[in-house]
This record gives C-alpha cells, structure tokens and sequence, in this order.
C-alpha cells in the first residue's frame, strides 16, 4: 500500500488548471502539455509518503517550492504577460513596491485559492494498492519518458507554435550571453558597407544638417496610448473589431497596419520613439536615466532635434506613478520644457484610477487647454495609462462585458475618438496639424486562441496601432509593410527637419525608415523576442518572420535573404553600441 499526500499534487493540479484554461497562459516558450505532465509526475513523486523524517521534509519542502514558484511565475504572467526568470527578478527585485499597483481580485482569488486549498488538504492522504516501491519505481519511469519526451519535442513544439517563422536564435553549441568576437570581425569585414550604415544611424549623422525652418512646420500631437494592441483594430488588419472609432481616426489619415513595438514595456515605447533606440533588455522597473541616459544617447533625440527645429516641446505623463523609472527628470533630461506629471498642480483634483493615475479624459481635458496657448510651433506627447492592468473603468457608461480588458479597450476607444473629433470641430488644429496615434507596446495579456491560430506570436507579437492623421495626410491611405516605432522617430525627425511641405504618402514613409538609412528599399522591423538569448524578431512584407539571436555562433549562410542579414547587422551593430555606450 502506498500513501501519497493530497497536498501537493492536488494543489498543483489546480494551479496548471488555472494557467491553461481559466487564463490562457501560453507563449512561445512556455512550458508545454509534455512539461506539464513531467511537472505532475515531479510532483507526485515529492507526494509519497517516506518513513524517512529527512526525506519527508526534503520533499515538503521542494514541493512546496515548486508550488510557490509556480504561483509568483502565474502572478506576474497575469500582471505583466512575463516569465518569471532569474534576470527579470534581478532586474526587478529592488523594485518591489511596484506590486501593489499590479493586484486585482483575479489575483487575490487565485493566491487564496492556492494558499487555502492545500492548507485544508494538508493531513488529507490517499492510498493506492501498490507497494511504496513500485509507485517509487513507476514515478521514475514517468519521469525519465517525460524528460525525454521534452527534450525530443522542443524544437518541433517551439517551432509549431511560431508558425512559418524562421529560428535562427538557438544555438546549442558554444552558447554565451555576449557578442563574439568572430561575429563582429564578420560583420566589419563581410558587411561593412551595412556595418558602416548602422553605425552612422546610430551616431545621428543623418540629423546632424540643421533642420530647415524656412517650410510651413506643422504642429504635431503624439499620443502614446498605453497597451493599444494591433490586433484590436480591423481597419489595421487585427483580428477584432473593438476599436471602431479608432478605427474612423485612421480611416481619416494613413493607417499603418504592420505596426510593432521595438520593446516590450513603456519605457522601451519611450525610447524608441523619443531616442530612436532599439531596447536589448527589459530592465524591469530601473529608472530610466540609468537603462536610457539621455546624455549618452542623445543622437536620435527627437525632443532636442525639435527644439533645433523651433519647436516647443510639451509632454502630459500623468500615468506613471512617479517613483516608476523615474520619468519626470527624464523628460526634462531629454529636452521636454513643459512636463505634467500626475503630482501637477493640473490635476490635484482629478480623480484617480489606474496606478493612482488621473482619466485619459483628464490628460486630454489638459491639452484641450494647453493647445490655444501655444503661439510657436509645438510637440504636444501625451502618454496615456488606462488600458493597463489593473484594469480600473474611470466611468460605469463604458461598461459593455464582464471582461475588464473588454471595458477598457472600449473606454479607450470612445475617450480618444473623442478627444480627436473635439480638435477636428472646434479647433483649428488640423488646418496646420499632425495627429499622431501609436501604441507603446502590445497589451500585457496572454495572446488569444484566434491569434495562436493565426500566425502566433510571429505574427502578433508586440503588434500596435499606430496612424497619422492631418497636414499632407491623404485620407483612407495605408502603408502595408512592416514599420515600428524608430520608423516613427525617423518619419518624424524628416518632418521636422523640413524634408517634406508635400505629401505624407507611401512614397515619403517607404524613403524615412530605418530599412532605408541602411541602404534597403523593403522595409522590415525589429522587436526584442528573448533578452536572455539575445532573441529579436524580424519582419518583413516578402518573407517569413524570423528569429534572429546575436549571441553565440552565427552562421550568415543560414540567414535566406540579404534583407535579413542587413537586420542581423544592425542587431549586432545596436548590441554593441548600446552596451559600450552604457559601460562608459
């Protein structure tokens, strides 16, 4: 007769019954249903019952390690659609205040149920007709056809779950975390034409000609509206229609519907826009003078190239609460002359929701003031926090689900539209006037079943909405290929400079991108995948989607398209520099 403890596994059932069905938790390196069986069989084997006291509490223990571990993992999948890993807490640990704006009654059920559950089954056991010796014997069998089960099927398992990406970011032998230095000699010798090009990008020689104020210089409205996710919006090619007065903001401009993110957080939304930075790690909640020091990477600002331009350089950041990277003097740092934090004055009255953070209503309220006071040409950013978790609807008369995320996209919807139809009827804005519409990175939420199912995270990985609507701006245009936020920044470092008083067209964006400055005529885009394997992902209109590791051995043989070995050199070439500059 064997006794096995209730605790254990039953608790741990429950919690992978949580992850895999009530939350949807996958992505691409997630553990898969032949790891989650090894992970039962584990567990298991820890719940038999030993005479040994040693060995009983060894087990205990490990078991309820793995339980806890499990839990913190699915908590922060929940709040911030991440793994948890040695580097993310590393990264985040001294940043551990930052967790109480991430708990909601999703979380809180979960923790009590994993906490309570196993807690009441703590003296249960169960007994099975086997010898102690047999049921030890059959649990390592389990567990070695299951180890080997998952060894086997990684690659096959990673590589359906991604499609018809290519996987160029897994390198078995002679793996580090660091660039090579047969791979820099590769790329300064065999590519140097490419090298060459990055490099003079990465140093802002292409901004370095003053910019030229003698044109008709629009005013610009940016919003960075958090978490707005390409695959929301249907006029964007996304696979819902839930944004469909955004939807009717882009129909009035050009639409761009291969839009992604360079990171994976806010603060990488930040420096790719305003810096032109392509981000290399998450950097958890670090302040963001120490991940992006302005002073360092000050080639591609585009708030200082502004002011050169005559601009006055505005921003609206009432989001962040401020001891989160930081932001204020980092705004200040960069160039910004006005900065309304959450602490302003502006909004002392404003309730508060998310993040103790006042409505979109309330930062857009503000610009509708800021606007008619402006006499020089301006550069209004407002970035906003509500479709952030936690979920938290400013008004009931946005409610349409159950679904809190369903809630908020649509408050979104609505409060933007909004705002954007009160500056198309009764301002003047738009008679010399450029409304700019771009998500930070893709919503903190498990991709959907339709998306797995479509593409997957090749496809819809940090996917955003991003238009431009006004001045020059013909209405119903799209641009069908790739382009993400350091485009932006280069679209609108030409616009500033005075490049262009025609039209914003395909024409104009296909010649101010990132591809170009390289020497490229298609576009493609980046986004870091994977920052402990050095893993990004490229896209481009003409082929598949790749992921593409700088570390370790690489073979430019085995990249298929020079398209993608000039994105493989920009890579290596942005790795270097981001980390020499920030070592210096």
């Amino acid at each position: 007769m064997t006794f096995v403890l209730a605790w254990p596994i039953v608790g741990f059932l429950g919690l992978l019954i949580y992850r895999r069905v009530l939350i949807g938790y996958q992505d691409p390196i997630s553990l898969g249903l032949i790891s989650d069986l090894l992970l039962i069989a584990i567990m298991f084997f820890l719940s038999i019952k030993r005479e040994s006291r040693f060995i009983k509490v060894s087990s205990s223990l490990l078991a309820l390690y793995i339980l806890l571990y499990y839990w913190l993992d699915t908590c922060v999948m929940v709040a911030v659609s991440y793994r948890l890993t040695w580097d993310l807490f590393l990264a985040n640990y001294k940043y551990i205040n930052a967790a109480e704006y991430f708990i909601s009654p999703k979380l809180v059920i979960f923790t009590l149920f994993i906490f309570l559950f196993p807690l009441a089954l703590c003296r249960k056991v169960f007994a099975l007709p086997f010898k102690t010796s047999s049921t030890t014997f059959l649990s390592y069998q389990a567990m070695f056809i299951f180890t080997a089960a998952d060894l086997a099927t990684d690659h096959i398992l990673y590589t359906k779950e991604e499609g018809r990406a290519l996987m160029l970011d897994k390198h078995p032998s002679s793996f580090t975390k660091s660039i090579k230095e047969e791979t820099l000699a590769t790329v300064h010798q065999k590519y140097s034409s490419v090298s060459e090009k990055a490099t003079h990008f990465l140093q802002g020689d292409p901004w370095k000609t003053l910019p030229n104020k003698s044109v008709n210089q629009p005013n610009i409205l940016i919003i960075l509206s958090e978490s707005l996710s390409g695959v929301d919006s249907n006029y964007a090619g996304g696979l819902f229609d839930r944004l469909p007065n955004i939807d009717k903001i882009q129909e009035d401009g050009i639409a761009f519907k291969h839009a992604s993110s360079n990171g994976k957080i806010t603060v990488h939304g930040l420096a790719s826009l305003l810096l032109g930075l392509q981000p290399i790690k998450t950097g958890g909640y670090k302040i963001a003078a120490e991940q992006f020091p302005p002073e360092k990477f000050s080639t591609n600002n585009l708030i200082a190239y502004a002011q050169k331009a005559g601009y006055q350089p505005i921003i609206i950041s009432a989001g962040q609460p401020r001891h989160w990277f930081e932001l204020t003097n980092w705004f200040k740092t960069i160039g910004f002359r006005t900065v309304y934090d959450e602490q302003s004055d502006e909004f002392k009255n404003a309730p508060r929701f998310t993040w103790n953070a006042p409505s979109d209503e309330a930062m857009y309220a503000l610009a509708k003031k800021l606007i008619p006071q402006e006499k020089k040409p301006f550069l209004l950013v407002i970035e906003t926090v509500s479709l952030h978790q936690p979920y938290i609807l400013p008004d009931e008369k946005y409610h349409i689900s159950n679904s809190g995320l369903l809630n908020q996209i649509h408050y979104v919807d609505e409060t933007t539209y909004a705002f954007y139809q009160y500056l198309k009827e009764k301002t003047t804005f738009f008679n010399n006037g450029l409304f700019v519409l771009v998500g930070d990175h893709r919503r903190f939420e498990p991709l959907e079943s339709k998306e797995l199912e479509n593409g997957g995270y090749a496809e819809w990985h940090e996917r955003i909405v991003a238009t431009i609507v006004g001045h020059h701006v013909t209405p119903k245009a799209t641009f069908d290929k790739p382009f993400s936020l350091i485009d932006m920044n280069i679209l609108l470092h030409h616009i500033l400079g005075g490049y262009t008083d025609t039209a914003i067209d395909n024409k104009f964006i296909s010649n101010s991108n990132l591809s170009t400055l390289l020497g490229y005529h298609e576009p493609f885009s980046v986004t870091l995948a994977d920052e402990s394997n050095g893993s990004y992902l490229v896209r481009s209109a003409p082929y598949p989607p790749m992921y593409f590791s700088v570390f370790g051995d690489i073979d430019f043989n085995k990249i298929p398209y020079d398209l993608y070995k000039g994105a493989a050199v920009y890579l290596i070439n942005n790795h270097q520099y981001v980390t020499e500059t920030l070592t210096k």
